[in-house]
């Protein structure tokens, strides 16, 4: 063997011997934290400095471990403690403020994402020795981390799919011992550990086994684009003739245009890949031409998709103002915005292999980096911006006091919420508003009724209040009705108590004996429908729509009274009704 063969080999040895040892100080410190977590004790005692130390733990050792083999000693040193520090400053905030397990969670995965995409501009940096890298460079970092995390994380689940099947084995023949073992924190985190970070140092020494599933994965998923980006195509094509309202009725609309703008980003970029050619020093590479079509048509469609995604955010914003969903789905609508004007431009600099594509893509990832940051802080809190949002709107008007969720500020909103409950409960003693605001911040748990749901069933008074006529516009509920005591059971609660969830109301004569029926719904599938005898109104049945556009019709009066496709069959003074599970 060749001395510089020996040297090689011998610098595996310290990279993985080092890989190890931080993988141990790992291992240690999270099984440390997760029984803290279990037993109650310091620091799990203390919520912001526990969620201050789980982000550093759980993320600076990946970085280290990446790191070894791309940068110098002293760059990944400091690297590793700046991801440390802005990992603990950001961890505290995302739980001192809020007191929400949930928030922490969705800020792990935030800052996850956000420090991979960091770690590979850093690592492309330093390879170039430069600040800004080729894009060769951080497209091979970049896909080089992401395959590496993938198998290390493929392997991570096979090995304790491994120890699972042992531990059904040996279930057999009733020896437990060992199921026990396996499921106990000071074994599965060690392994699961350094078997992550063993398959991360076998990738890094077997680099050619990276660059070949790196290849392959790209060759593979160039070849989803051009049916994709027709289906794309052909679908904001058929939106000329159908317009938007069946798209806004799905209620889902943002998201699947968002998935589906997300999934052209990623098969344009497996298409066009590090975008090597001859002139920058690297062997040309042709993309084939039904691949040229599909990245200009797929770039092209990238517009009007994330156009109507924030078209679509725009609505529900205006509709019920700003929540922690809408604040991220705007974020993600941004991010399909810049990458779709870049790849417009691109699209039309076919002759230059679609160059633009290297710039968008770096000026995107840090917008990215920075967009992350302000919604990790209170720049662009989600929280603190909902709440914001919530509070106008009631002060507004646009949402009444009945139908105000205080519940929602008490447990959903940490902090902001809590501040924005105790200012409400300083107003006028008498308000509606201030009062049911102090109930909320009395009451101790999320499924503890608030005094005002409890206090009494609800009277006429409360169910106009309650209920929204949608159709015919201008209508009133008929006071008999309102009057009326109900007793049934799966009805509307706005019928029932005081504080239930809005309904909305349709008077329509469905049987045409001109006397016309009320339909009734607090959830968007089911309207029950109640018709007067000469002993008052009584329950009928209901009607399940399946469709998110049925308040729509009743509000704008775009529906007809039809019979039913087949008639009851009637023995004696029975009928029996044939329910169509799907009906045209």
């Amino acid at each position: 063997m060749s001395d510089e063969a020996v040297a090689v080999q011998n610098q595996s040895i310290r990279v993985g011997l080092i890989r190890a040892g931080i993988g141990v100080a790992q291992s240690i410190a999270l099984y440390l934290l997760v029984n803290a977590a279990q037993t109650k004790t310091w620091p799990s005692t203390n919520g912001a400095l526990f969620s201050a130390l789980v982000p550093v733990f759980l993320f600076a050792p990946p970085v280290a471990v990446l790191g070894l083999s791309d940068l110098r000693p002293r760059r990944l040193i400091g690297w590793t403690l700046t991801m440390a520090v802005i990992g603990a400053a950001l961890g505290w905030y995302s739980l001192a403020p809020y007191q929400s397990w949930t928030g922490f969670f969705l800020f792990l995965v935030a800052f996850g994402l956000g420090t991979f995409i960091a770690h590979c501009l850093v690592v492309a940096g330093n390879v170039d020795r430069g600040f800004v890298a080729s894009y060769a460079t951080y497209f091979d970092i970049s896909w080089k981390c992401g395959v590496q995390l993938a198998l290390a994380a493929a392997f991570t689940v096979a090995l304790r799919l491994l120890f699972d099947l042992g531990g059904g084995l040996f279930d057999l023949i009733n020896i437990h011992a060992y199921g026990r073992i396996i499921r106990e924190s000071w074994f599965w985190i060690p392994v699961t550990t350094l078997a992550a970070i063993g398959a991360v140092h076998a990738t890094d020494v077997r680099t050619g086994i990276v660059r070949s599933v790196q290849k392959l994965s790209c060759n593979l998923l160039s070849w989803l684009l051009p049916p994709l980006a027709l289906i794309c195509a052909a679908f904001l094509l058929s939106l000329a003739f159908t317009g938007l309202e069946p798209l806004w009725n799905t209620r889902m609309a943002s998201t699947i245009l968002l998935a589906a703008a997300a999934s052209l980003i990623l098969l344009i970029n497996a298409v066009y890949q590090d975008g090597a050619r001859a002139e920058d020093g690297g062997k040309a590479r042709v993309i084939a031409l039904p691949l040229r079509l599909a990245i200009q048509i797929a770039s092209v469609s990238l517009v009007p998709l994330a156009g109507l995604a924030a078209y679509g955010i725009f609505l529900r914003v205006d509709q019920h103002g700003w929540s922690n969903y809408r604040v991220i789905a705007a974020t993600g609508a941004l991010v399909a915005a810049c990458h779709a004007l870049g790849y417009a431009l691109a699209a039309t600099r076919w002759k230059t292999q679609f160059r633009p594509i290297e710039a968008t893509n770096v000026a995107t990832a840090l917008v990215f980096i920075v967009v992350l940051i302000s919604l990790l802080t209170p720049v662009a809190d989600p929280t603190r911006i909902t709440v914001a949002s919530q509070i106008a709107r009631l002060k507004s008007g646009k949402i009444l006091p009945e139908a105000f969720n205080y519940a929602f500020l008490r447990f959903d909103t940490g902090r902001y919420g809590k501040e924005a409950l105790q200012k409400l409960a300083e107003g006028d003693s008498t308000s509606v508003v201030a009062t049911r605001a102090r109930n909320a911040l009395m009451i101790k748990h999320r499924y503890e009724l608030p005094p005002e749901h409890v206090a009494r069933a609800a009277d006429a008074a409360d169910r106009k209040a309650q209920i929204k006529v949608l159709y015919p516009s201008g209508a009133s509920l008929p006071q008999g009705f309102l009057d009326q005591d109900f007793s049934y059971r799966r009805i509307p609660g706005c019928l029932l108590k005081v504080g239930a969830t809005p309904c909305d109301a349709a008077i329509i004569d469905l049987n045409r004996d001109s006397v016309p029926e009320i339909i009734l719904t607090d959830v968007s599938t089911r309207w029950y429908v109640f018709g007067e005898t000469d002993k008052g109104w009584s329950y009928r049945g209901f009607f399940r729509s399946n469709t998110w556009g049925f308040n729509e019709a009743l509000r704008t009066g775009k529906f007809e009274i039809v019979p039913p496709i087949y008639g009851d069959i009637k023995i004696g003074e029975k009928r029996f009704h044939l329910d169509l599970e799907e009906q045209e």
